[in-house]
């Protein structure tokens, strides 16, 4: 549904603002060393709709604060709601369809995306870079085109540059604005003079229809893939790349190799993102593994200690000589292993008497379990037993 945030707007008012907005332009700027970046609002909070190379060049219009208020010869990548633009003949085309058309840093109408100063006019057109959802229809998607001529954002003072001495800003502006126009097939546009006055920047050759259509099948691959891995699906990566690659083998203009190159950054995000969750995935699959084991090793260790709830242990009583013991040791064994050490400190029970018995036994724990190197040497924990029963006898005994 058409808002007051995005158009609606009366002609005759669209109008009246639009000559307001027909300000000169004060001088001509380039960007620092480490480039300049131009944002919607002239807060370093703002939103990035602009990064403009070391030496790009740049016309201001105004200063607050600062900040600068500049246009970008070739525009600057905003976003507009899918209602108010309709497909042209001209691949890569789009004519806005409503006046006073807000062109916004992000694809919301939240505070944080406040939009630009200057608003699209019903008829214009205007170069489209992508869209949000390409699964939407383009009615109910948003929708990311090149700025049209005279749009302005601001920039940091501090990132910019006067022009080296003699320089001819007019001249070097008009060639820029030329360039720009003409790599990105945009619709003719004003743009300002030395003078102030403005001048008709040139028109330049559309998009080949082919490259257009590339674009937009990279852009469906993109999409997929994204919808794949916030699905827990492996995201088909490297088909997105070669999309993308696909598209640069047609020598593009410069406007769509930009756009190329961001699209092929966010596939290596996703491509990162998969990365960390097949990680995460294997982690967990791995500790599930682990957390089995030890649950099993240790239900298996407590069946081997007391299969009887009666007994704090249960096994074979038996005999075994350790290196650096002075007698042989009794132990209780059940199956093949060592499950405890045993004796009686207090002399109740003659362990002799029970050897080659399974016996249960109800005692105290006096030290636990220790490791050796040495095979076999390794000793299980040792108990002080006060109540012996007999299970059963291996053989009979001899008086």
């Amino acid at each position: 549904m058409p808002t007051p945030t995005d158009a609606g707007q009366k002609p005759a008012e669209a109008a009246k603002k639009s000559q307001s907005d027909e300000v000169k332009f004060m001088r001509f700027v380039r960007a620092a060393a480490k480039g300049a970046k131009v944002r919607n609002i002239y807060d370093a909070q703002g939103v990035v709709v602009g990064n403009i190379p070391a030496e790009g060049l740049l016309a201001v219009y105004g200063e607050r604060a600062g900040w600068l208020e500049v246009e970008a010869p070739e525009g600057l990548q905003v976003w507009v709601y899918g209602e108010y633009v309709r497909a042209t003949n001209d691949p890569g085309l789009l004519e806005i369809t409503g006046d006073n058309v807000h062109m916004r840093p992000l694809p919301s109408r939240e505070t944080d995306a406040m939009p630009l100063k200057q608003a699209l006019r019903k008829g214009e057109k205007v170069r489209l870079i992508g869209r949000k959802d390409v699964a939407l229809d383009l009615s109910k998607d948003w929708v990311n085109v090149w700025s049209p001529v005279g749009t302005r954002a601001w920039v940091a003072a501090s990132e910019t540059e006067a022009l080296p001495a003699g320089s001819d800003g007019a001249a070097l502006w008009a060639a820029a604005v030329s360039r720009a126009r003409k790599l990105s097939g945009a619709t003719p546009a004003t743009s300002p003079t030395s003078d102030g006055k403005p001048v008709q920047a040139a028109s330049g050759a559309q998009e080949p229809r082919s490259v257009s259509e590339a674009l937009d099948v990279a852009d469906r691959k993109l999409a997929d893939a994204r919808a794949a891995a916030m699905k827990g699906s492996a995201p088909d990566i490297e088909g997105v790349r070669q999309a993308y690659q696909g598209v640069l083998a047609m020598s593009p203009s410069e406007a769509v190799r930009s756009t190329v190159q961001d699209r092929l950054r966010t596939c290596d995000a996703v491509a990162e993102l998969w990365a960390m969750t097949v990680q995460l995935e294997d982690a967990k699959t791995t500790n599930a593994a682990l957390q089995k084991q030890r649950e099993d090793e240790f239900k298996k260790a407590t069946e081997r200690l007391s299969p009887d709830a009666r007994f704090d242990g249960r096994g074979w009583l038996t005999k075994r000589n350790y290196i650096g013991a002075d007698a042989p040791v009794y132990v209780l064994v059940f199956g093949n292993d060592v499950i405890a050490e045993v004796r009686c400190t207090s002399g109740r029970f003659d362990l002799e008497d029970f050897v080659d018995c399974e016996i249960g036994f109800n005692g105290t724990q006096a030290s636990g379990p220790t490791r050796s190197a040495q095979p076999g040497q390794s000793r299980a924990a040792s108990y002080d037993v006060s109540r012996i029963e007999v299970i059963a006898l291996r053989a009979a005994k001899k008086n």
